[in-house]
Formats: structure tokens, sequence, C-alpha cells
């Protein structure tokens, strides 16, 4: 599959429609129907995790980082949640979590760091 520019589509987009089709026959048709481990679409799901290991290959799927939050970003969101504990705002509890989780590495990736070293 390609999409309208003739590009291939992100390894995630692949992944997500596969989920998607699994949560459709479950939740909207009501099925008791596992799309990942149902027989009748192992052959399936074989072949599009085969053409996810040849993309991936060939280079098709490159992991494309985001820019770093600059460094007076980063003091600017210090000092919004500062007193996140102390206000009582759920709002900004569900933001400080989200932020600290999504920029945090990963435990993983800490390992890794520090076995380079």
């Amino acid at each position: 599959m390609r999409t309208k520019s003739g590009a291939t589509y992100k390894r995630a987009s692949y992944l997500s429609a596969r989920a998607a089709i699994g949560r459709h026959v479950t939740v909207e048709l009501e099925r008791p129907f596992n799309v990942f481990q149902t027989p009748e679409l192992q052959q399936a799901n074989r072949v599009l995790d085969a053409v996810l290991v040849q993309n991936k290959m060939q280079g098709e799927f490159s992991t494309e980082h985001k820019t770093p939050i600059s460094e007076s970003d980063a003091d600017k969101l210090d000092e919004y949640f500062s007193d996140v504990l102390l206000s009582g705002d759920a709002v900004k509890l569900s933001q400080f979590c989200w932020y600290n989780l999504t920029t945090q590495p990963s435990a993983k990736r800490v390992k890794e760091e520090t076995a380079e070293d």
C-alpha cells in the first residue's frame, strides 16, 4: 500500500490499521474475535509482519525525531509546573504527568546509555 504521493506508509500506520480492524470487529460487530490470534488470520498477520521487515531492511522506515525543547521553553514549563501539587488543578496535574512521561527517557534507554560510558 502506498500514499497518494507514492510513498510507503509508516510502520505505525500499518500496525494501527490492523489494531483498528481488530477493535471494529470486537466492539462494533460485537464478535469475540481476536485479529492477532485467530487461526484464519495467522497467514495474513505473517504476511504483514514480513512486509514490515522487508520495508525496514530496504530503509523505507526511518525514525523522525522531533526537535528538542529549547532551554528557555523548558524553564517556562518548570515555572508553570512548580506549584502543580499544591494547586489542586486536575488539568494541570494531567499535563504535568503527560509532559514527564513523554519527555523522560525510558529506563531501557538510560541503561543503554550508562552501559556505553
